[in-house]
């Protein structure tokens, strides 16, 4: 999978864990799932996601800078009014 980027700065916050929840905050109780915003970081609509290996299993562990090369499967686990 080609992922490009607007600029370097766009690129760590996509692929660097510390540069992502510096920007992003957040806990990390779901270990191994995404989050991306539909609208905007004010608007309450997210879609949460997890990246599958080639038999449709999640990665164990998932860090995203490790496994970002090789994921071609993503499952949408949930469309959520995250702050409700």
């Amino acid at each position: 999978m080609k992922i490009i980027y607007p600029s370097n700065k766009v690129k760590l916050q996509c692929t660097s864990m510390r540069d992502a929840a510096k920007l992003f905050g957040g806990d990390r109780k779901l270990e191994g799932f995404f989050a991306i915003d539909v609208k905007s970081r004010k608007d309450k609509w997210r879609i949460i996601l997890q990246p599958l290996d080639e038999n449709e299993c999640p990665f164990v562990p998932c860090h995203i800078d490790v496994i970002a090369a090789s994921v071609r499967v993503i499952e949408i686990r949930e469309v959520s009014a995250h702050y409700e």
